[in-house]
């Protein structure tokens, strides 16, 4: 009869026949550190591949400035008058705003060129003893504007306008405001400028590449700044942009930021 006194109570637990119990924990532990090496080097292959795949790149501002003259000038005079009767006002402004014009096309400002606005008036009305507006009209103020605009002998216009004012000498009401000179032409301009001003930022971004080692790749985005306009040989700098108008010459200054890749 068997002695079954020393069999095991869990038969899973025994090793098969002729295998050694050691032999199979010591297979297993190796399997399992033979995939955590595995795991291992691919973690370290994609990181190496993450950081050798990373662009490496360089943000410079590149800019470039051009003289230019306003081919344009806008100038505004105003003839006023103030009279008790209307008609008399009317008529009397109607013959100052015709003196002020021919006086403009005296000094050889073009027909053509000059426009009047439609006649501008305010009522007045009387005070009483003691001081409070009543219904009983007392005056009216009539205004008109005259309106010059050229393509042609800017300067000359407005000489033409600033000598206006001598007709004050001859009772007639006229004041002038300054001439605003301009430039239509900017959008063609912004195109070539922001050319120019990224093949300034190219030229820098190489020469820090070339000092540091590395080699210019392409660009990779260039975004213009707002253009900065001037009277000549001022450096002044809004970040909304400036727009003279009150000078014949300007600067006209663009920026362009941009980032490049470094190989």
């Amino acid at each position: 009869m068997n002695d079954t006194s020393n069999t095991p109570a869990n038969k899973n637990s025994v090793a098969p026949l002729g295998t050694p119990t050691r032999v199979v924990v010591t297979l297993k532990a190796g399997l399992i550190f033979a995939l955590a090496n595995i795991v291992c080097v691919v973690i370290a292959v994609i990181a190496y591949t993450h950081v050798h795949r990373t662009i490496h790149t360089i943000s410079v501002t590149g800019w470039a400035s051009k003289n230019i003259k306003s081919n344009l000038i806008i100038w505004t005079g105003t003839v006023t008058d103030q009279s008790p009767d209307l008609a008399d006002g009317y008529k009397h402004l109607a013959a100052d705003t015709a003196a002020v014009v021919a006086f403009l096309e005296k000094h050889a400002i073009p027909p053509a060129a000059i426009r009047t606005s439609s006649i501008a008036i305010n009522t007045n009305y009387a005070r009483d003893r003691f001081g409070h507006l009543t219904d009983t009209i007392s005056s009216y103020n009539l205004s008109q504007n005259i309106l010059v605009t050229s393509r042609k002998n800017l300067r000359q216009v407005a000489s033409a306008g600033r000598l206006t004012t001598r007709l004050i000498e001859k009772g007639i009401a006229v004041t002038t405001a300054p001439p605003e000179y301009l430039y239509t032409h900017l959008s063609r301009l912004k195109i070539s400028m922001l050319a120019d001003a990224t093949r300034d930022a190219r030229v820098r971004a190489g020469e820090i590449a070339t000092n540091s080692g590395a080699r210019l790749g392409k660009i990779i985005y260039a975004r213009m700044g707002v253009l900065q306009i001037d009277p000549i040989y001022s450096d002044s700098v809004s970040s909304e942009g400036n727009d003279d108008t009150t000078s014949y010459r300007k600067t006209v200054m663009a920026v362009v930021h941009s980032q490049f890749q470094l190989k």
